[in-house]
């Protein structure tokens, strides 16, 4: 015979834990669903070299084309300069949590945590690129795929996007997939070993993979104005008004 004991307080710390989690990913299905049907997403498949010179857009006369690099590998090279501070940013973490807690991690299940989440976080480069595409405007056809020759995975569109909403397209896979299992693994780190490896090595991986998509924040918010109007055809990026 089962028995339940309610407590005199009423639903325990823990039940009420697990009924905002489900209505969390209720929510967060709901939001999914409902970007998927105002888009038009387009999965290109995996294809040799880059296809996105294939996407040609009909770009306004009085458009102005923003100074970045033109081919794929010389961008993803110049946005590594973004690793410096994250790993800095890491590192200072680790060390001030270990010293102000006095804390004796198990090295080695800290470690097969870290690997865990790595593999992890490669696995959700796909998943990264989605996210991009769940915040472009209603209507919009987005494409999604992954290129081998330099290894990369893409979204891309040829609709029109305002510069707040770019930049708020641009920057949410660096927070849901690496800033937020960072802010995790910080809480789970003095209380569970292995899963807060994991995080780490997922977070790592979410914040690397997201170092081009804050190089291409700092040129837009550098070179467009308020209120412009962003357009993306064959590699490059205008803005107009």
């Amino acid at each position: 015979m089962k028995i339940i004991v309610i407590s005199q307080g009423g639903i325990s710390l823990n039940h009420k834990k697990n009924i905002n989690l489900i209505i969390l990913l209720i929510l967060l299905i709901v939001f999914c669903v409902y970007r998927i049907i105002n888009l038009n997403l387009v999965w290109q498949g995996i294809s040799v070299r880059d296809i996105n010179m294939d996407f040609k857009a009909d770009i306004p006369l009085n458009a102005v084309k923003i100074e970045q690099p033109e081919t794929t590998s010389e961008f993803l090279m110049k946005s590594n300069i973004f690793i410096i501070p994250i790993m800095v940013v890491l590192g200072a973490t680790i060390v001030i949590i270990k010293k102000n807690t006095k804390l004796k991690l198990d090295k080695k299940i800290f470690r097969k945590g870290i690997f865990i989440g790595v593999l992890l976080g490669i696995l959700c480069i796909v998943i990264h690129e989605f996210i991009h595409a769940l915040f472009y405007p209603n209507g919009s056809t987005v494409n999604i795929g992954i290129v081998l020759n330099p290894f990369y995975a893409y979204v891309s569109s040829l609709d029109s996007i305002n510069r707040n909403s770019f930049i708020l397209m641009s920057i949410m896979p660096f927070l849901i997939l690496g800033v937020i299992p960072f802010s995790l693994f910080i809480y789970y780190f003095t209380k569970k070993t292995k899963l807060a490896g994991i995080l780490l090595g997922f977070c790592i991986m979410g914040l690397v993979g997201g170092t081009p998509d804050l190089y291409n924040i700092y040129n837009i918010s550098k070179q467009v104005p308020n209120n412009a109007i962003i357009i993306n055809s064959e590699n490059l990026t205008y803005w107009y008004k």
